[in-house]
């Protein structure tokens, strides 16, 4: 009996000594890393594509600003030009009736 005793105090202090050093198993550790890496992946991943999407909106709102700026210095452009090239007209149809 004084042997079993002591075989079991051998093995616990072993079992003891594993477990100190390791305290869980190397597999179960190891496939613990793998899914916090995973998830650490995937929540990367989002953030990405979170700053992926509002750059892309960023920019499209810019795009939109530029073509309406565009679109209305070109139809303020226009305008004067039509207007100035209308009033040049009458000021020379005028002078040709004075002149005429």
């Amino acid at each position: 009996m004084a042997q079993a005793k002591h075989g079991n105090i051998v093995s616990c202090s072993r079992n003891f000594k594993f477990q100190f050093f390791f305290p869980r198993d190397p597999l179960t550790q190891m496939e613990e890393e793998r899914k916090e890496h995973r998830q650490k992946m995937k929540k990367m991943e989002a953030e990405m594509e979170q700053v992926f999407e509002m750059k892309v909106k960023e920019k499209m709102q810019k795009l939109k600003d530029s073509e309406t700026d565009v679109s209305f210095y070109s139809s303020f452009s226009n305008s004067s030009t039509h207007s100035f090239s209308s009033a040049l007209l009458s000021v020379i149809r005028t002078n040709l009736q004075i002149c005429g």
